[in-house]
């Protein structure tokens, strides 16, 4: 994780959010345990497919 910085990255901790990049072919960095909740967060690669892939998700979540 040394080699990015906050702008470069995407904090996940929705599952669905997570199971929808997943079936659109995006893969995390590494997944990390929540120090006060204990729920799994991952983090991504921010990059403009990403972004494309948040804002089509951001469309449709209601309906998943």
């Amino acid at each position: 994780m040394s080699n990015y910085v906050k702008k470069d990255v995407y904090y996940c901790y929705s599952i669905k959010l997570f199971h929808f990049l997943k079936v659109n072919g995006f893969f995390y960095i590494y997944k990390e345990k929540h120090h006060t909740t204990g729920k799994y967060f991952w983090v991504f690669e921010r990059n403009e497919n990403l972004n494309e892939a948040l804002n089509e998700y951001s469309k449709v979540r209601d309906s998943l």
